[in-house]
């Protein structure tokens, strides 16, 4: 998100400026001029404590240098530090702060926390009308002041040509290796089904035990997790059928960026995000929360019938476009 979105500002001639907490590994590239507070993430209470104020001052130290219009933050992590370093400094701009999880899934520190500090933002930004209801009877956050904004998709998604012929029976699913993503009900789906290919692509902790339930549901000829991709178009591209067998989301990107390659889309009706983002039976098919066998059902629904999973795919491209970057952004500034 920060990254797309700081770059695309930079392309249309905004000045940005980027804080990064831990600037020694770079994932991603930046619009702008970076700023590292080099405060490492930590497990550690007293840690936690201590990169609080070491980043409160540094923002703090940025804003009253920069005097920004507009300070945007990314996450409670980011959130907290940032509205104390903006309301300690009397910044004259405007700040927004935004939920990117699932707020289901805040802990009670957490909650206690943004039903106290959040209110005093300009803007509060939320990627769902679940997750506003959410916040607004929860956490008690003002309803004039929460925004939906959902995450944007790159150019690249909708601009690019396809790479190759998509597999006829071929399955993918992307995200990182974890329980709450989860590919164990996907790959139970799976057993329940032949002929098909699953690709898991990513990681995280639970690749052992994904793999050790593809042995034992004797799956290891036709479901594979081969890691990471540096760039996911190639394989949305010779995908049939796209999955997010998800328990919990916040805004699924990979959802997005499969509905603009035009993937036919199977999900988890979980909160939040699938339901605003696929009609079910015109561009995909949401099904119960955690249940392999519907999962199973509706995979089996759209690989039997050519043309309902390449309607799906059509279908999938023109949502898409409610997600393109360039109106995203300007609900962003707006």
């Amino acid at each position: 998100m920060v990254s797309r979105l700081s770059l695309y500002w930079e392309s249309i001639g905004h000045e940005v400026r980027v804080i990064v907490f831990d600037g020694s590994n770079p994932q991603y590239s930046y619009g702008g001029t970076t700023h590292d507070c080099r405060s490492r993430a930590s497990l550690w209470t007293v840690v936690k404590i201590r990169n609080i104020i070491l980043r409160t001052l540094v923002i703090k130290k940025i804003i009253v240098s920069f005097k920004p219009d507009k300070i945007i933050s990314f996450m409670e992590t980011a959130n907290f530090p940032c509205l104390f370093a903006w309301l300690i400094s009397k910044s004259m701009g405007d700040i927004t702060v935004s939920i990117r999880s699932s707020p289901v899934l805040f802990g009670h520190f957490t909650r206690f926390m943004v039903k106290r500090l959040y209110k005093k933002a300009t803007k509060i930004v939320v990627q769902t009308r679940g997750a506003k209801n959410f916040a607004i009877k929860n956490l008690n956050l003002p309803n004039n002041k929460v925004r939906i904004v959902p995450n944007p998709i790159s150019n690249e998604f909708f601009e690019r040509p396809h790479s190759c012929d998509r597999r006829r029976r071929s399955i993918l699913a992307v995200g990182r290796l974890e329980r709450v993503k989860g590919f164990d009900l996907l790959i139970k789906a799976c057993s329940l089904l032949s002929g098909i290919h699953l690709r898991i692509i990513g990681d995280g902790s639970e690749r052992l035990n994904l793999l050790m339930l593809v042995n034992e549901l004797g799956l290891s000829g036709c479901v594979t997790l081969p890691g990471q991709f540096e760039d996911i178009i190639p394989q949305l591209d010779s995908a049939a059928i796209f999955v997010l067998p998800s328990r919990n989301e916040g805004y699924p990107n990979a959802l997005a960026e499969a509905m603009a390659r035009g993937c036919g889309v199977v999900a988890f009706d979980c909160k939040y995000g699938p339901s605003e983002m696929i009609d079910s039976g015109d561009n995909g098919i949401l099904v119960p929360p955690g249940d392999p066998v519907s999962l199973a059902d509706a995979i089996s629904t759209i690989l039997s019938n050519d043309s309902l999973w390449i309607s799906f795919g059509d279908r999938a491209r023109v949502k898409s476009r409610e997600w393109d970057i360039k109106m995203i952004s300007i609900q962003w500034l707006n």
